[in-house]
């Protein structure tokens, strides 16, 4: 919004820093591309190493699960086939 009444997004962001207005997103990662450098804003919210890293940390917990969720399947069919052997 400030942008559309002609505001520098940088000098709000030094006026709100110096103010009650100073937060973690106005002082750190800022919203508004081109306040500051390396903050997603400024990369056009691209994913970087970070997004990459999670990407691979999901995909391994996903393999895991799948393994996980055969191995207790495996199990519970053998439970049951061993009752059932049990009752006849």
């Amino acid at each position: 919004m400030f942008c559309r009444l002609g505001l520098d997004p940088k000098m709000l962001a030094k006026i709100l820093n110096m103010s009650s207005g100073r937060c973690w997103s106005s002082d750190t990662y800022n919203p508004c591309p081109g306040v500051f450098d390396n903050v997603p804003s400024s990369n056009n919210y691209e994913g970087g190493f970070g997004t990459a890293l999670m990407t691979k940390v999901r995909e391994r917990e996903r393999e895991r699960n799948k393994e996980r969720e055969r191995e207790i399947l495996g199990e519970k069919k053998s439970i049951n086939s061993d009752s059932w052997n049990t009752m006849n």
